[in-house]
């Protein structure tokens, strides 16, 4: 599909609504070098829209009787849907940099960046943006200061540019993520940021209570962590853990009632708790929303033991 389809929906009034995270905030605000002067906001549970939603941005509708436009990336979508996909196997901001591409002042481009480092998928960072923007690949080094020595390390700049718009949208402030990304004038803006660095400050903290409150168990061969936190932080610390035992997680926030899913068995875990978790998102990352403080782990328990 292509610009006419987006510029066909404009002629209709309606906000925009776009997902918590890095791809996401991203895909809004390439799309607002198009789109301008409407109202974006971002739901509280994944897919679910207001009445005036006229376009959606990286999810899946859950009204398939919703008329609107969506520019997605995501699986299962309804044969039956009436909205209007766009849709493609790549992360949603590389889907509306390619739509939008030409109203996008070039000095801007490397902002899509921000979205596929997000998605763990930067091997699909344009080679123009690589070529007009080298300073993606200086190195970036970090000081600390302590007992009377200076310590620290580095990260090429290109791999921290999500990190703090994903921690805006963890502690709930995705509007401002959207502001930063939308202002910066270069890629270091998006760590010199004072918004940024104290988001980051705030999620560390919560991350160490979580782990250290928290309690994880061992359920066949997954690995099962509940904790409580008001912050959006399940896919972080799922991720955590994956990455440490390299092994299937389940990870529940008790009080937002949200859990993420990461690991080879996550199709498995899946299909296993279709009938009451709904369980969605990608091969190997996926997510799931339930009432708060639902009893979890027995269902967990009873549903996956035997299998794995």
């Amino acid at each position: 599909m292509s610009i006419e389809v987006l510029d066909s929906f404009l002629e209709r009034e309606g906000s925009i609504a776009s997902h918590t995270d890095a791809d996401g905030v991203c895909s809004l605000v390439l799309l607002s070098y198009r789109v301008s002067g409407r109202r974006a906001y971002f739901p509280e549970n994944f897919g679910e829209l207001e009445e005036d939603t006229l376009i959606c941005l990286d999810m899946v509708p859950v009204d398939t009787e919703w008329s609107g436009l969506c520019i997605d990336h995501h699986p299962h979508h309804s044969e039956n849907r009436r909205y209007t996909l766009i849709w493609d196997r790549v992360p949603t901001s590389l889907i509306v940099y390619r739509l939008v591409r030409d109203y996008i002042p070039e000095e801007e481009r490397w902002k899509v960046a921000v979205g596929l480092v997000g998605d763990n998928q930067p091997e699909l960072i344009p080679v123009e943006v690589w070529e007009r923007f080298p300073e993606l690949l200086d190195e970036y080094h970090f000081t600390n200061y302590s007992y009377g020595s200076v310590k620290g390390g580095s990260y090429t700049l290109y791999k921290l540019l999500s990190s703090g718009i994903n921690n805006l949208c963890r502690v709930n402030h995705p509007e401002i993520a959207v502001r930063i990304l939308k202002n910066a004038e270069s890629p270091l803006d998006l760590i010199r940021d004072q918004s940024i660095r104290e988001a980051r400050e705030i999620v560390e903290k919560e991350l160490k209570r979580v782990f250290e409150e928290g309690f994880l168990l061992e359920v066949g061969k997954i690995l099962y962590f509940e904790f409580s936190s008001d912050l959006n932080i399940t896919s972080r610390v799922a991720t955590l853990l994956w990455k440490r035992d390299d092994t299937t997680v389940i990870v529940y926030n008790r009080r937002l009632g949200k859990g993420s899913v990461r690991g080879v068995l996550s199709t498995l875990i899946q299909r296993k708790l279709e009938d009451v978790v709904p369980v969605g998102g990608h091969a190997g990352y996926m997510g799931f929303r339930i009432e708060p403080d639902t009893e979890l782990l027995p269902v967990i328990r009873s549903r996956l033991r035997k299998e794995v």
